[in-house]
């Protein structure tokens, strides 16, 4: 027997031959509606199936298919997994051109051999602790500054002309050992010259001077004046 149906609510049904979908506006419409339990609905504005709960309304209800849906995504995504189009496009590059780099791995084997053994390149540690100062023997030269000089302060003093005078200055300005010993024939120095003026052997004073010329070929000189005479020679 028939039943007569209504357009103000759903018509009572014994079940169902499909899923029942829903347009967008039909989802609008019956957004608050509760459906009776175990009804399937496929909404247009996700894509996703729906069962009804008699519990809550067409909004509030989970999608059937949102686990699978997840764990779908969620392998797709999975990168330890998957590459990206992107990633494929630069991998598949790579193989093409493995063909090339296989046939420069022995030439480049070659050149690291040479490279390696280049002692121009390459020097062994024991050469370098051998001929090489290390930063703790150079920092143990901090303290004997008072022996060593730098560089700068060696130019300082080079160039000082203070105290270095040219080859050039001095043969201009001075005399050598030879120029010196020559005149030692010409020139007598001021000592021996104030010995030989002083000397009174040498030379006698303008009083007994005076008194050798006051002695006439008749004079006569008391014994007095002739000691005082011999005295003043030979004094």
């Amino acid at each position: 027997m028939p039943y007569v149906g209504s357009n103000s609510r759903l018509n009572v049904a014994t079940g169902v031959a499909e899923i029942i979908p829903l347009t967008e506006s039909l989802e609008t419409e019956y957004s608050n509606k509760i459906f009776k339990a175990n009804l399937l609905f496929w909404r247009e504005s996700t894509g996703l199936l729906y069962l009804s709960d008699g519990v809550n309304s067409l909004s509030h209800l989970d999608p059937v298919t949102k686990d699978a849906l997840d764990a779908l995504n969620a392998h797709i995504n999975d990168t330890d997994m998957h590459v990206d189009a992107d990633l494929k496009s630069r991998i598949q590059a790579a193989l093409a051109n493995i063909s090339a780099l296989s046939s420069n791995v022995n030439t480049l084997s070659d050149s690291v051999g040479t490279h390696l053994n280049d002692s121009n390149i390459h020097v062994p540690a024991s050469v370098i602790a051998s001929t090489y100062a290390t930063k703790q023997e150079l920092a143990a030269l901090n303290g004997v500054s008072g022996v060593y000089v730098t560089q700068a302060e060696l130019e300082e003093h080079t160039l000082d002309p203070d105290i270095h005078v040219s080859s050039t200055t001095i043969a201009d300005t001075y005399a050598t050992k030879q120029e010196v010993t020559a005149l030692g024939d010409v020139y007598t120095t001021k000592t021996s010259f104030n010995n030989h003026v002083n000397n009174a052997n040498v030379h006698i004073t303008a009083a007994d001077k005076a008194l050798i010329e006051s002695i006439g070929d008749s004079a006569s000189i008391s014994s007095a004046n002739l000691d005082d005479m011999l005295v003043s020679l030979y004094s």
